[in-house]
């Protein structure tokens, strides 16, 4: 394809940081603009947003199954602890952490998902997971983009996962 025109250019990077189009001003003053690196620019201030954070935040709250509404009454479950890990993800979106720090606070963490809010990956995830094997499949799914369970019982038809490879 060939490359965006400014404005095109403009909503589209726009939308995909946050969700929300571009203002008729902001718009206008981004034709205007005849720097050379325009559109760099315009990266670095929409990353720079409460609207690129609270996006980003809620893309992920969903992808990490973070709930904080009235579900969690039907889940029994506290409120607290989950607020709490929703106020982490979007203090680390925020402070535009690496998702490979991020992950792994995930992955390691531990103790009370109250006082530890990134222990909450182990108990606000899918609740049909029960055993370390089936959390090690989803982990694997959300974060590496790679389904192991066919592996489970017989070598992944259309991937390089055998079964040793899985229970190893």
């Amino acid at each position: 394809s060939a490359p965006a025109d400014d404005a095109s250019f403009l909503r589209r990077v726009t939308l995909d940081l946050t969700g929300l189009p571009p203002s008729p001003e902001e718009l206008a003053g981004f034709l205007a603009d005849a720097a050379p690196d325009k559109r760099n620019q315009a990266i670095d201030r929409l990353l720079a947003t409460e609207a690129f954070t609270d996006l980003w935040t809620m893309k992920w709250a969903e992808i990490l199954q973070v709930k904080v509404n009235n579900q969690n009454a039907d889940t029994g479950r506290s409120r607290q602890p989950v607020w709490k890990y929703y106020q982490w993800l979007r203090s680390q979106i925020a402070a535009n952490r690496p998702f490979n720090e991020l992950v792994r606070d995930l992955i390691r963490a531990e103790g009370s998902n109250t006082a530890n809010p990134p222990a909450n990956y182990y108990t606000s995830a899918n609740g049909n997971i029960r055993t370390p094997m089936e959390r090690a499949e989803d982990t694997a799914q959300l974060f590496l983009g790679t389904r192991i369970q066919c592996a489970q019982c017989h070598n992944h038809p259309f991937d390089r996962w055998p079964m040793h490879d899985y229970y190893g």
